[in-house]
């Protein structure tokens, strides 16, 4: 929370980004994380926001699981959290494999929290499933403590997605296609849509 103080933008600047970005998408789920609990003496602003703009989706803290029933007659299950208890230093989604082999095993699980990066994938013959492993990085540039306490850098992933592909339900290679850069997944998704219109044409 100190360093927080040492960024260019202002208290009222956060809120009117945080405007932009709740209103800006359609969102599915809404994740709460510690740092929504630090600065909410007027209030939480997303909860405000999510409520004054009867936005769609699911606000929560702890384990959300989703199954999402695509047109094709596909599922896909998701798992989210702010974290998954366990840890590794030799593998920072350890935590993510620990749930997949003792937990549920969910197409996509997904969390943060640690401000470090990590991807694993799983596959699993009883469901027949690729469990995709991702803990998202942060966006979080200044940190003396870390530089002063010796840490590496293991933050190589800000953001992450993935792409579900219903042609390929069959084929877990297929299926699910992981992304670590949303421009770059925009684009993936830009060109698959443009070769989905040309075959219905096609047809």
């Amino acid at each position: 929370m100190r360093l927080y103080a040492d960024q260019e933008v202002t208290s009222k600047q956060a809120l009117k980004l945080i405007e932009w970005l709740m209103t800006a998408l359609p969102w599915l789920l809404d994740k709460e994380g510690n740092h929504d609990l630090w600065n909410t003496e007027k209030g939480d602003p997303a909860e405000v926001i999510h409520r004054l703009m009867k936005l769609p989706g699911i606000r929560e803290m702890g384990s959300s699981r989703l199954r999402l029933a695509l047109p094709s007659g596909a599922e896909v299950f998701m798992h989210v959290r702010h974290d998954f208890p366990g840890g590794s230093q030799f593998n920072p989604a350890h935590a993510l494999v620990r749930e997949t082999l003792f937990g549920f095993r969910d197409h996509i699980l997904m969390c943060g929290h640690r401000h470090s990066s990590g991807y694993i994938p799983v596959f699993h013959n009883d469901p027949r499933r690729l469990c995709h492993g991702f803990r998202l990085g942060t966006y979080k540039d200044f940190d003396h403590y870390a530089a002063e306490k010796g840490f590496q850098d293991t933050n190589w992933a800000r953001s992450m997605g993935a792409v579900i592909n219903p042609d390929h339900a069959d084929d877990p290679t297929r299926y699910i296609k992981p992304f670590f850069n949303l421009e770059e997944m925009a684009e993936y998704l830009t060109w698959r849509r443009g070769k989905w219109e040309v075959g219905k044409t096609a047809a």
